[in-house]
């Protein structure tokens, strides 16, 4: 008079259930660490490259202040070349 499942095969298909509730529990902790990890990752590596765009916005304008005092020093240094062959005459 077997009919059903038996007692036994509840018990062993609850101790399953049970693993793999705790085994998704576990899983389910490790990719909230690993997303928290990569959120962090990803704000460092925006504001790593924020920080780049400032140096490279600093560097551009020192470059544009020495092309613009080479200028003037080469304008200044003309003038003087052009009083010295006016004078020389």
């Amino acid at each position: 008079m077997q009919q059903g499942t038996s007692i036994k095969a509840i018990r062993f298909q609850e101790t399953i259930i049970s693993r793999l509730e705790n085994e998704i529990l576990i899983l389910q902790q490790q990719t909230q660490r690993a997303r928290t990890m990569m959120q962090s990752k990803q704000r460092q590596l925006i504001d790593a490259s924020v920080e780049l765009k400032k140096y490279e916005k600093m560097k551009q304008r020192q470059h544009e202040q020495f092309l613009e005092e080479s200028k003037r020093l080469e304008i200044i240094e003309m003038n003087e070349l052009s009083i010295q062959a006016f004078v020389n005459r």
